[in-house]
């Protein structure tokens, strides 16, 4: 394997490291009231920067931010798949 290819691959992994850890800190940001919730966006935010700053490919910024918003996506249905579970949601919205 060539170390271009070795590269890319590191790059797509790290990709997906960050992406998935916005996305667990904004879906944690939603559930969690008061303003320690606002610890969480300023982690994204400040990781988000931080793969900016390290990775100039488009392609992989535009990676990373379509894999959060799915994580977001993701992670909040199951925080309320969860929580519907042990009875913390008393109804259900239409």
């Amino acid at each position: 394997m060539e170390p271009l290819e070795d590269n890319k691959w590191k790059n797509i992994f790290w990709m997906l490291g960050y992406s998935t850890v916005i996305g667990l800190l904004l879906a944690v940001f939603s559930f969690i009231p008061g303003l320690i919730r606002f610890v969480f966006s300023l982690g994204a935010l400040l990781l988000g920067i931080r793969f900016f700053g390290k990775y100039d490919s488009i392609g992989l910024r535009i990676g990373m931010i379509v894999l959060s918003v799915i994580f977001i996506v993701f992670f909040i249905m199951i925080g309320v798949i969860i929580m519907y579970a042990n009875g913390m949601l008393d109804e259900v919205p239409a």
